[in-house]
């Protein structure tokens, strides 16, 4: 589940429409977008902007599932997993095929003429994207240098505007901006069909730093090159070209720095940002006493159920941020 900001990147990097013909507000248009639903996820809300040819819901995934999908069932399309724990045992094959794009699998079956078992070659290719939601802290490293990983925004500002935003959907201006959620659906939709299967130069790549020290950071690095290719290949009937392919500008390169700054930074520190609140928020608190704190403090002092407090302090303790008493 993602913060309201971030979302709002999202669907802003859906659309390369600039101009809204109805005249609506940037803020009515991004009110509409998120008007399907009393309190949608980003999930739900890139579902809601994607063509639903291109988009394959699921709600679980079994270890075997995508080696035996159909040819082409996967390719180019957008799978969303309502859940991780829906999909946590076919880690392997996900990560293989963001990799690989392709899966192969070996298993025997039996010849119906001879009835001798023999081994059969399944291989299913297809360039696909995955997102999936948990409330867990972190997941599977392997897959995680493979995704992009947002965090909620837990404040008390987040739940205050979602409090507003469930008020206003109950008034007239509500139903106004739900009325006016499928158009702009539809346009997203319309606007993405209009997208030729085009490559991306970027000609100012040699030019590029980016961190180095940690090992992870070569496939961050491919990421934050991928953002900028995004971006263009969205753009691309405002970009220019070079013979076929379309020609990345450093307006692709603004909207992939502003998203990795917030997405990629994160991925260089062994606390994400709520973790790393709640460290800063504990040490403050051991300062006005002996040096140890108990858990009702801290759930007090942070507001947040003794749930989150109990998962928070157990990652701080084994990242040895903090100790047990």
């Amino acid at each position: 589940v993602i913060g309201w900001s971030l979302a709002r990147v999202a669907a802003a990097m859906v659309d390369s429409i600039e101009t809204d013909p109805a005249g609506r507000t940037s803020e009515d248009t991004d009110l509409a977008l998120f008007a399907g639903t009393m309190l949608p996820t980003l999930t739900e809300v890139i579902e809601r902007l994607c063509p639903p040819e291109d988009v394959v819901l699921l709600t679980r995934l079994t270890p075997q599932s995508l080696y035996y999908t159909e040819p082409g069932y996967l390719d180019q399309k957008l799978v969303i997993v309502e859940e991780r724990c829906g999909s946590q045992e076919a880690d392997y094959s996900i990560r293989v095929l963001q990799s690989r794009k392709k899966l192969i699998a070996a298993a025997p079956v039996k010849d119906p003429q001879t009835g001798n078992l023999r081994t059969k070659l399944f291989t299913v290719e297809a360039r696909a994207a995955f997102i999936e939601a948990t409330t867990a802290g972190s997941v599977n490293h392997e897959n995680a240098t493979r995704c992009f990983e947002l965090a909620m925004d837990e404040s008390k500002e987040q739940t205050e505007r979602i409090h507003q935003r469930m008020s206003l959907l109950r008034t007239e201006r509500g139903l106004k901006l739900r009325q006016d959620a499928d158009a702009l659906a539809r346009r997203h939709w319309n606007a993405q069909r209009l997208l030729e299967a085009l490559p991306v130069v970027i000609p100012f790549a040699d030019k590029l730093s980016f961190p180095s020290a940690w090992l992870r950071t070569r496939r961050d690095y491919a990421r934050f090159l991928n953002l900028i290719e995004v971006s263009a290949f969205l753009h691309q009937h405002q970009r220019e070209r070079q013979g076929s392919a379309v020609v990345a500008s450093m307006a692709d390169y603004k909207v992939a720095y502003g998203l990795a700054a917030e997405v990629l930074a994160e991925t260089l520190s062994d606390l994400r940002k709520p973790r790393r609140e709640a460290l800063e928020r504990v040490r403050g608190l051991s300062t006005k006493g002996d040096g140890t704190v108990s858990r009702r403090e801290i759930r007090e002092a942070l507001a947040l159920p003794d749930s989150t407090v109990r998962r928070w302090l157990n990652d701080l303790v084994e990242l040895e941020y903090l100790t047990q008493a």
